[in-house]
């Protein structure tokens, strides 16, 4: 709605109180009444019962085409054989408009569409379409929303050693410049990349991050938590509790802080599952306190949990889920109760991707694991050989180490 039509509608609304319906001219009141037809129940908010949507809903169905035909002309109803120019693309692929309350789901809409017109040849037409226009010197009569995408593409596609970025994608929201940044280090993984914001939301996922205030450094990475002595300890326990892990001691402190930042403590009473078969591997576990254990679920419904290993302070469990993208194979359960650092995806991959002692750990400490698992099983199998015992009847017990 543009300043004139919001006026002349407030002049309508102010005249309306003054001599009432009857005395108001026709054409006033038709454009009054256009109103509720160019916002949804959502936009008006409250305002809109669920009483009055249901009372609205029976008259479309009872007297949409008495009205259409009294209105003579000024609406029309929705025809599915046409195309209309006041919708969208995405509203005339879906029949209509995404609820603003869809939230995540709204993307699998767009999702699902984009497939659809991609089964039907149609991708590469709907974006000639879309981006089929004229530019003038500098591309001044572009939105500015396209204007950034094109210097960030031009200066993207040279593949440069340095790429500064200032203040790119500046009308873009949060989620899109995080998804751009995350996209251009794996476009340019050798480039180095600067980038220079009035404002950074999320300092721990850089590698270096620097405040510069009337032109002098400022503060290092803390500034990104509080700076109440609550928070400094936390963050000083969390640094020790990484320091001392046999995974990332060789780590840089600053690696060591990347991984503090985005660490959070998650505790767990004894019987409790930490994560599941099946669940999306979301972050990494590494025990500080307690006893855990991972099982596996055989197929059988009625069958018993089978212990594969214990996790114990120190050990870091859930990390090759992570770095493979893989839905989760067992389930993490606390023997007793239980006090564990968890370790988001994002700034773990970040640390591994960019630390190769790191990455040479994990080989080691997952290799050792697999040695040590069959290993085990060799020993089972020849003891279960050596008395003639099926060698599916045996488990290993903790307290005393045998089978």
């Amino acid at each position: 709605m543009d300043d004139k039509l919001y006026q002349r509608l407030g002049a309508i609304v102010a005249k309306r109180r003054e001599v009432g319906d009857a005395e108001l001219p026709s054409d006033d009141y038709a454009l009054i009444l256009t109103v509720p037809f160019a916002f949804s129940a959502e936009q008006f908010g409250p305002a809109f019962s669920d009483d009055f949507k249901q009372r609205l809903l029976k008259i479309r169905k009872n007297n949409a085409a008495d009205m259409v035909q009294a209105l003579d002309g000024l609406f029309e109803t929705i025809d599915p054989q046409r195309y209309y120019p006041a919708m969208s693309l995405l509203g005339n692929a879906i029949f209509g408009r995404i609820s603003s309350m869809a939230g995540a789901r709204e993307q699998m809409v767009e999702d699902i569409v984009v497939d659809v017109l991609g089964q039907h040849g149609l991708r590469r037409l709907a974006a000639q379409s879309i981006y089929d226009l004229e530019t003038s010197r500098g591309g001044h009569n572009l939105p500015t929303v396209f204007r950034e995408r094109v210097a960030f593409s031009r200066a993207g596609i040279k593949k440069p050693d340095i790429l500064i970025l200032g203040n790119a994608l500046a009308s873009h929201d949060a989620d899109e410049r995080e998804l751009m940044r995350e996209r251009i280090s794996t476009l340019l993984p050798e480039t180095t990349k600067i980038f220079i914001e009035k404002e950074i939301k999320r300092p721990e996922t850089y590698d270096l991050y620097v405040e510069i205030v009337d032109g002098q450094i400022h503060q290092g990475p803390e500034q990104a938590q509080s700076t109440s002595p609550q928070n400094r300890q936390d963050l000083d326990r969390k640094l020790d509790v990484i320091a001392k892990t046999d995974l990332f001691t060789d780590l840089s402190s600053s690696q060591q802080r990347l991984l503090a930042f985005g660490a959070q403590w998650y505790k767990a009473a004894a019987g409790q599952a930490v994560f599941t078969t099946g669940e999306d591997a979301d972050a990494a576990y590494l025990c500080f306190e307690g006893l855990a254990g991972l099982y596996w679920q055989p197929e059988e419904s009625n069958a018993e949990q089978r212990l594969i290993t214990e996790v114990s302070p120190g050990r870091l469990v859930g990390d090759l889920s992570v770095i493979q993208n893989t839905s989760r194979l067992f389930d993490l359960v606390a023997v007793e109760d239980c006090t564990f650092l968890r370790l988001g995806k994002t700034e773990l991959i970040s640390v591994i991707e960019h630390d190769a002692t790191v990455a040479a750990n994990l080989l080691r400490t997952v290799a050792g694991h697999l040695a040590g698992a069959a290993t085990r099983s060799q020993l089972m199998q020849s003891y279960a050989i050596d008395r003639g015992v099926d060698f599916s009847d045996f488990k290993y017990e903790r307290d005393n180490d045998q089978a």
